[in-house]
């Protein structure tokens, strides 16, 4: 019985606090929010964003890798359209620009903390943590499925007519996907990694 306490204070443990999540949920959702409307950054990967939070305590380390997959893909997408903007921005002080820098904060504040809750969990070297119960490993799959077509078809796309949008649009669609094969890899390899010490 002491055996099955200790490894659900583990599981917890190894889930990112509260704050963090909902701070991620709250980012992800006016990113994807002022992102379509507004046209300055892409609504997919904060939807992903959520799903990460939303699912990371029952889904430890899969749904946190989901979160940071996400967080990076919403960096590397916003910040560089965002930092060309501001100046305009901050000129014609609008609503919408208004939004714009309100979101660009909150991802900076999210990305800090998630960097932060990264180098915490790497320096402290857990001990290898059993999934909780209700795994939830399989909705991470699915949106690791999701997420390598959208990035695979948006990759295929660029190459296909790079000459019209550009090297840095055509690198950054590349990057895009060798991130998504790398998590995939990883999400496999936390599958297989337990099947092999039974």
């Amino acid at each position: 019985m002491s055996t099955l306490v200790n490894s659900l204070s583990d599981v917890v443990d190894d889930a990112i606090s509260a704050k963090l999540r909902r701070l991620a949920i709250v980012t992800g959702c006016l990113v994807a929010t002022t992102g379509f409307p507004l046209q300055w950054t892409n609504p997919i990967p904060p939807c992903f964003l959520i799903l990460g939070a939303a699912i990371q305590p029952r889904s430890p380390r899969p749904g946190r890798w989901l979160m940071w997959v996400s967080a990076l893909m919403m960096a590397v997408w916003s910040y560089p359209i965002g930092i060309l903007v501001i100046p305009s921005l901050i000129k014609t002080f609008t609503l919408p620009a208004a939004a714009i820098l309100l979101t660009m904060a909150l991802m900076l504040w999210c990305d800090v903390e998630l960097v932060t809750d990264a180098v915490l969990r790497m320096r402290r070297q857990a001990a290898e943590v059993p999934p909780s119960p209700p795994n939830l490993d399989w909705l991470v799959w699915i949106a690791a499925l999701a997420l390598s077509a959208y990035y695979f078809v948006l990759g295929v796309f660029a190459v296909r007519i790079w000459p019209q949008v550009g090297l840095f649009t055509l690198l950054l669609s590349l990057g895009f996907a060798a991130v998504m094969i790398l998590f995939d890899v990883a999400l496999i390899l936390h599958s297989v990694k337990p099947r092999r010490t039974q």
